[in-house]
C-alpha cells in the first residue's frame, strides 16, 4: 500500500464533500420515500378516473343504443298493417318478443321473423283493417239475416246483446252464435206473416 500525504485542509475538504454527499443521498431517499405514496395515490386516482370515464361512456352508448332501438321499433311497428297488429296483440307473448326483437334485429333477421309470423298467423304484414266497404257489406249481411228472421231485432240491437257470463268459466259464445240465437228467438216469437196468396 502506498501512502499519500495531503494537507489537513485538503483532507478536511474531502471529508466535508463526503459528508455532504451522504447528506444529499439521505435527503434524496427521504424525498423518494415521501413521493412514493403520493405517486401511488395519483396512479390509483388516474385508474379510478379512467374506470369512471369508461363507465360513463358505456352508459351513454347504452342510452344512445336504447333510444335508437326504440325509434327503430316504433318505425318498424308503424309499418305493419292493422290486421297483422291485431294478430300480434292477441298473443301477448308474441307481442312482447316481437317488440324486443324490433329493437335489436338487423333488417334481414327482422324480415325473416315477420315472414315466420305471416306463415303462422295467415296474415300478411301489410294487411290493413277491414275497409268501410267491407264493414258495410258485413252490416248489410247481418241486416239481411235479421230480415229473414222476421226483422224483429236490428243489427245494433244484436250487437248490444251480451248474455250474463257463466260463473263456471265456460267460453262465451261468438258474435255469430249470439246473432243466430237471437234470430231464431225472433222467428219463434214474431207474429206469423199473412199468406202471400190470400186476398
Amino acid at each position: 500500500m502506498t501512502l499519500v500525504q495531503i494537507e489537513d485542509s485538503e483532507l478536511a475538504t474531502l471529508r466535508r464533500e463526503r459528508d455532504e454527499a451522504k447528506s444529499e443521498a439521505t435527503a434524496e431517499k427521504a424525498r423518494v420515500a415521501d413521493l412514493t405514496p403520493k405517486l401511488e395515490s395519483a396512479e390509483a386516482a388516474k385508474a379510478t378516473a379512467e374506470e369512471t370515464a369508461a363507465a360513463e361512456k358505456k352508459r351513454a352508448d347504452d342510452l344512445e343504443q336504447s333510444v335508437a332501438g326504440a325509434e327503430l321499433a316504433t318505425k318498424r311497428y308503424d309499418a305493419l298493417g292493422a290486421a297483422f297488429k291485431a294478430k300480434i296483440d292477441a298473443i301477448p307473448s308474441v307481442k312482447e318478443a316481437l317488440s324486443a326483437q324490433a329493437k335489436t334485429l338487423d333488417n334481414d333477421a327482422w324480415e325473416a321473423r315477420l315472414a315466420e309470423i305471416e306463415a303462422l298467423a295467415g296474415v300478411k304484414r301489410d294487411q290493413g283493417a277491414a275497409s268501410d266497404d267491407d264493414n258495410k257489406d258485413d252490416k248489410d249481411g247481418k241486416d239481411a239475416i235479421a230480415a229473414l228472421n222476421g226483422g224483429t231485432f236490428s243489427t245494433e240491437e244484436v250487437a248490444r246483446f251480451r248474455p250474463t257470463p257463466d260463473p263456471s268459466g265456460s267460453t262465451m259464445p261468438s258474435d255469430q252464435e249470439r246473432a243466430a240465437t237471437v234470430g231464431k228467438l225472433a222467428s219463434i216469437f214474431s207474429p206469423p206473416k199473412a199468406n202471400a196468396g190470400a186476398k
